[in-house]
Order: C-alpha cells, then sequence, then structure tokens
C-alpha cells in the first residue's frame, strides 16, 4: 500500500479445505467462457472435452465451439494459473479452426498433448464433403497459431482407415519424443461396424509406412461383436502403445478393451 497499490492478501495454502475452490484462480475458483467461435459474442454452446497443463502451469483445454451458422468450430482456450485468458497465446482470445477436412462442418477436438516447448497437438474429428467424418490433427506453436511444420499448415486428416470410407475420429493423441505422433481412435469399416485405430504420422505430416506397412492399425472384434473404440493411448518405456477402450460382445454389450502394439 505504500506504492499506491491496495492488493489483496494471499490465501494461505494451508487454510484452503481439501475439495474446496480454491478463490485465487480467477476470484472465483472457477473460470467459463462462451461464444470463441464468434470472438466472445457468440450464442451457441462451448464445450471443453480434455485439458493438459504446459511447463508453466498454463492450462490448455481444447473443445469446440458453435460459430454463427450453427457448426462447431475446434476451440482452444489457455488460461494461466491465475485463471485469466493468457495473453501470450493467440493475442489473449481462443483459438478456433473450421473446415479441416473440407466439408465446412463440424470440428471438435477431443484430446490434447502438449510439447516439450509447449507446442499444442489436438486430435479430434472434422466432417468432409461427403458429410462424413475424418480424423484430425491440428499442431499449434506455443503463441497459438498453427504450426506450419505439420503438412505445411498445420493440420493433418485422413479418413478411411479401416476401408470403409465411412467416419474416422481421433479420440486421443500421444506423441513419442522423436516427434512421431500416435492417434488413437475409430473408423468405420461398414455402417454398422467400427474398428479401433491407431495411426502414426510423422512429424512432417505424413504416415509412418514402417508401421504395420501402412501407418495404420486396426482392430476389429475383439470381444466377438462389431464395433471397436479406442478411448485413451500411452506409449511405454518398452515402445509399446497401449490403448483403452471398448468392444462389444454379441448383443452390442460393451466390455472393457486393452489392445498393445509395437511403435516399430
Amino acid at each position: 500500500s505504500s506504492c499506491g497499490i491496495d492488493k489483496e492478501p494471499a490465501i494461505p495454502i494451508s487454510s484452503i479445505a481439501g475439495g474446496d475452490l480454491d478463490l485465487s484462480y480467477n476470484s472465483t475458483g472457477f473460470f467459463t467462457h462462451h461464444g470463441a467461435a464468434n470472438n466472445g459474442g457468440g450464442t451457441g454452446d462451448d464445450e471443453g472435452l480434455d485439458i493438459s497443463v504446459d511447463s508453466e502451469n498454463r492450462a490448455v483445454i481444447v473443445g469446440y465451439s458453435v460459430n454463427a451458422s450453427g457448426n462447431k468450430d475446434l476451440a482452444v482456450w489457455r488460461i494461466t494459473e491465475d485463471g485469466v485468458f493468457d495473453p501470450d497465446f493467440n493475442g489473449g482470445e481462443p483459438f478456433t479452426h473450421d473446415n479441416a477436412a473440407g466439408g465446412n462442418d463440424d470440428d471438435f477436438g477431443n484430446a490434447v498433448f502438449i510439447g516439450p516447448s509447449d507446442e499444442i497437438y489436438i486430435t479430434g474429428a472434422s466432417r468432409n464433403g461427403a458429410g462424413n467424418f475424418d480424423m484430425v490433427i491440428w499442431k499449434l506453436t506455443s503463441s497459438g497459431a498453427l504450426d506450419t511444420s505439420l503438412s505445411s499448415d498445420g493440420v493433418y486428416t485422413h479418413n478411411n482407415a479401416a476401408g470403409g470410407n465411412l467416419h474416422d475420429q481421433g479420440n486421443d493423441i500421444v506423441v513419442h519424443s522423436n516427434g512421431y505422433m500416435f492417434v488413437t481412435g475409430f473408423s468405420d469399416q461398414t455402417a454398422t461396424n467400427r474398428d479401433m485405430a491407431i495411426w502414426k504420422v510423422a512429424p512432417p505430416g505424413f504416415l509412418d509406412t514402417t508401421f504395420s506397412s501402412d501407418g495404420i492399425v486396426t482392430a476389429d472384434g475383439s470381444a466377438g461383436g462389431e464395433d471397436d473404440i479406442g478411448n485413451s493411448i500411452i506409449l511405454d518405456a518398452n515402445n509399446e502403445i497401449l490403448v483403452a477402450g471398448r468392444s462389444d460382445r454379441p448383443g452390442n454389450v460393451a466390455d472393457m478393451a486393452v489392445w498393445l502394439s509395437l511403435i516399430h
């Protein structure tokens, strides 16, 4: 106060009970935002679907925001540890992107991975011109711009992993220390048969054909039924890929499933 600044005393951590909202975060213990796809003026839905924290304790949230046309745009928010927009990310605004697969329709991010230089990898899906979803990887720089080291425009898309030329979707992503990206999710073999899929994508943005000869592993009927879906992926110290998700038994009853694959 001797400098003319009226500053509230900090709340000692020891005084915050476990499970209580931390009021040092945005003065409320929570942060909300709407209208990311319309520069804060939209009235449609905004939703965060995954969150990670970078080397400076900034929260990176990915999901979608409904734009003025009623379609979902990929949305990325970066929030400081004080619970406000990070001014060093996209000018202090959320990052949004649409039309990754060329269908001028829904785009959404399901999962985020933070790289060693706080670069941001996102996977999800984008509807293509035929009306089906393609798997997408978006790569952003730490400053919140598309990183053109991936596919020259920061966006990689893929469809038809399981041969059905229908929906493909990324549900989780992990990046190896060598920069190779691994995505799991699903690809439709037919309109009624969904396969678990793993994509291995090289840093420049192409499938690594040293992985299963085409860069893609799919699994079908693991529990004896039709749909198989990968929801989460990790790499272990033995250069193995572990995917968790679901596999349907006959009668469309889901079993928990874990698949193991080698990186090479």
